[in-house]
């Protein structure tokens, strides 16, 4: 944990298979267990025991091997082809160590998170999902994740609801954190001078006409006469922001199509070519991708040179609040009761 920073922890926080901790004055609630992808773990002797032995239990809740293994196939599923045979069962043993780790963790913040009385209001959770759905590849909705989530609609609004509970408890227990003096401002750039500079950047939106592999000569010209339309009604007044909702096929369709500032290494070439070069406001031509065809707006551009003082004062604040965050989760750790199972006493930090 040494090296965990407060955004990693979220992470891990609100993961799918989190479970539900037990109540004194409610019956615990049915564990969800995702329904293993692979039909045996990786390896087969990675898991031998039994699924109902207890790999570690923090203040009371459990974790079993069934449970972990269960998460641990739906986490490597994915990657399985990319993982050699002869090291497949060493994955697994290390993937499901993590899982471990993660349990302990999230069951100490759940827990403080129930005790401080920290809750999610509506409003928040509905403004998560919309922040999940900006991020969808094109064609998905956000319906249609809940509805197919291996672990269930519910469980996965709750899990929903528990990350937005954790970013409170994060933020409350960080919101004393010292300020950022000059003088530390000041050794910052002294002794690092390569990371006070910044690159040149762009922030741009763009709408896309996506193109495929399959698509021929005239289906190609189709897709660009289309993207050409577009254009031309942005160069008539058309709102960007909603051509961009309408039309483009990449999820930045959510945010008007706002890609964020980026350097021109974080782009495909032609498409960095023609952002870099473009007057800020101006629709540029379109411009073909290996992805398709854009229509690209830059709202802003930046020159490289020294980062701002305020940008480095707020990176150097939020490295003084991973600190209080690993000291005040390694405290939590500390005063629990958290016992490993017979098997895994070596993963006692």
């Amino acid at each position: 944990m040494k090296k965990t920073s407060w955004s990693v922890l979220l992470v891990i926080c609100v993961a799918a298979c989190s479970r539900q901790a037990s109540s004194e004055k409610q019956p615990q609630k049915q564990k969800p267990v995702i329904a293993s992808p692979m039909p045996s773990p990786i390896g087969g002797r990675a898991s031998a025991g039994s699924p109902d032995d207890v790999l570690v239990t923090v203040n009371g809740e459990s974790l079993t091997r069934g449970e972990a293994d269960a998460e641990v196939s739906y986490r490597l599923a994915s990657m399985l082809n990319q993982i050699p045979s002869d090291q497949q069962e060493n994955a697994f043993a290390a993937a499901r160590k993590e899982v471990m780790e993660q349990f302990v963790y999230r069951t100490l913040v759940r827990e403080e998170a129930d005790r401080r009385k920290i809750e999610a209001s509506k409003e928040e959770e509905e403004k998560a999902l919309q922040d999940i759905a900006s991020k969808l590849p094109p064609g998905v909705t956000i319906e249609e994740v809940l509805k197919n989530s291996p672990i269930g609609e519910d469980e996965m609004r709750e899990q929903l609801r528990l990350g937005i509970r954790v970013r409170k408890l994060f933020d409350q227990v960080s919101a004393h954190t010292a300020d950022v003096s000059d003088q530390e401002i000041d050794n910052f750039i002294a002794t690092q001078g390569d990371m006070a500079t910044m690159p040149e950047t762009v922030r741009a939106r763009h709408i896309l006409i996506a193109t495929a592999a399959e698509d021929d000569d005239a289906k190609r010209a189709e897709k660009k006469k289309k993207a050409e339309e577009i254009r031309q009604k942005l160069l008539d007044g058309a709102d960007f922001a909603e051509m961009a909702a309408q039309y483009s096929d990449c999820p930045s369709r959510q945010r008007g199509g706002d890609l964020g500032a980026f350097s021109r290494e974080r782009m495909v070439k032609p498409f960095a070519d023609a952002a870099f070069a473009q007057k800020v406001d101006e629709i540029g031509p379109i411009v073909e991708t290996s992805y398709g065809f854009h229509i690209i707006q830059v709202t802003e551009h930046t020159e490289a040179g020294p980062v701002p003082r305020q940008k480095i004062a707020e990176a150097l604040k939020a490295q003084k609040k991973d600190q209080v965050l690993r000291e005040w989760l390694e405290d939590l750790r500390s005063k629990a009761t958290i016992e490993y199972g017979p098997s895994q006493s070596d993963q006692t930090p």
